[in-house]
């Protein structure tokens, strides 16, 4: 049994790769494994890496659009099996729904040893993206 251990120390990404929202909650074969915490926040130790911001990366070249601007790294490493159900959902700066009728929204993780630091060398793959319906609405 292969743990994905660097898996949701990476999560950080996400929010930023495509857009400037965040991820939560998080749950791994149907058990909430993090709420997660609103961005700058002094929340609970979380497997999310926790960002200090929301708002768009525009320097193309930072590396906050890998990691998140700001990142601080997770204090806590949860654990997927192959074949696991992950679930998470997308939310604004305020923890609303995400509010941007635009897409589309893709979901990017990183492989390699990189949950205890933040390596230039990580792979990025894509785990989901969700684009425009066929009633012409963006599945956001």
């Amino acid at each position: 049994m292969h743990a994905l251990s660097t898996f949701l120390s990476l999560f950080a990404a996400v929010p930023v790769v495509a857009g400037h929202a965040y991820v939560v909650p998080l749950s791994l074969d149907g058990s909430e494994a993090c709420q997660g915490n609103t961005p700058n926040s002094n929340g609970v130790q979380s497997p999310i890496t926790m960002i200090n911001s929301v708002s768009p990366i525009q320097n193309t070249s930072s590396s906050d659009l890998s990691w998140g601007q700001g990142a601080q790294k997770a204090a806590k490493i949860a654990s997927a099996n192959p074949g696991s159900t992950v679930s998470f959902k997308w939310v604004s700066g305020t923890g609303a729904n995400w509010p941007h009728e635009a897409g589309p929204l893709m979901t990017y993780l990183a492989s390699g040893g990189c949950a205890n630091s933040y390596c230039s060398s990580a792979r990025w793959f894509k785990i989901e993206e969700s684009g425009l319906r066929s009633d012409g609405a963006w599945a956001m």
